[in-house]
């Protein structure tokens, strides 16, 4: 299976890693791979589309979501290992996002 994603040319550049191209398709076997991964991954993608997106936080009024953007992620170096390293950043900004909202709504239902 094929996955294409961004690479930082800049960061490569500091980092002494010859990039030459700003896209990157690797190929990945899925079943090689531990299913949280998978799970990262498959969560960052449309329908029929190789492309690894990046994913942002939407809250809307009491319910929120998670919402596939149109920007590829971006990694800081080529291969997977960059690109799931990449992905893993991008989760814990959701995470994080979704950890102050509980706690805003928490410390406002204290005033309520």
């Amino acid at each position: 299976m094929k996955l294409r994603f961004a690479v930082n040319q800049g960061e490569c550049l500091r980092r002494g890693i010859e990039c030459e191209s700003s896209t990157e398709t690797i190929e990945v076997v899925p079943a090689k791979l531990p299913q949280e991964e998978r799970d990262l991954l498959a969560d960052r993608m449309k329908p029929g589309d190789i492309q690894v997106y990046r994913r942002d936080w939407k809250p809307v009024s009491t319910a929120s979501m998670s919402c596939i953007t149109s920007e590829l992620i971006c990694a800081d170096t080529p291969g997977y290992a960059g690109l799931i390293e990449a992905v893993r950043k991008d989760q814990k900004k959701i995470d994080d996002a979704i950890e102050r909202q509980k706690s805003n709504a928490e410390n406002f239902s204290r005033f309520v």
